[in-house]
């Protein structure tokens, strides 16, 4: 049962961030990158990878030239 917690939470949180990545797919996971760094958001397992700082600064590369580029 626990396990289909976890399950169930890693899979609300990824629909959310689908969700808002229609938005803006560069600030949405420079923001995600950016509150597991400041202890505000913690982050299930399997979505750990998004918090290396090569993805914040990935991100906000493309985010910048998306923004200021164009």
């Amino acid at each position: 049962m626990e396990a289909l917690d976890q399950i169930s939470a890693t899979l609300a949180l990824t629909m959310g961030l689908v969700w808002a990545s229609g938005i803006n797919l560069y600030a949405t996971l420079l923001t995600l990158v950016f509150l597991p760094i400041r202890v505000i958001l913690f982050l299930p397992q399997d979505l750990q990878i998004v918090a290396d700082p090569t993805v914040m600064a990935a991100a906000g590369l493309m985010y910048f030239y998306r923004v200021f580029c164009r």
